[in-house]
């Protein structure tokens, strides 16, 4: 299955923009923060996935919060 890489980065944002909106109550706020790792082929092992995703979520956490960020593995 290939997967455009544009569609998925689309997909993502639209996810982060439709969580972070507001609520209309004012006792709640939302934002959501997304980490991921776009790759292809088999080149990971399920371990090594999770901790690049897991340093794309923290990168985006460090910036400014509600937001995305994606590792690209396939472009090196």
């Amino acid at each position: 299955m290939d997967i455009d890489y544009d569609v998925l980065e689309e997909k993502i944002k639209q996810f982060v923009d439709e969580m972070s909106q507001d609520k209309n109550d004012e006792n709640a706020h939302v934002s959501a923060s997304v980490g991921a790792l776009y790759f292809k082929g088999c080149d990971y092992s399920f371990e090594e996935a999770m901790k690049l995703a897991d340093e794309a979520l923290y990168a985006i956490k460090h910036m400014n919060k509600n937001g995305y960020h994606i590792i690209r593995k396939d472009m090196e």
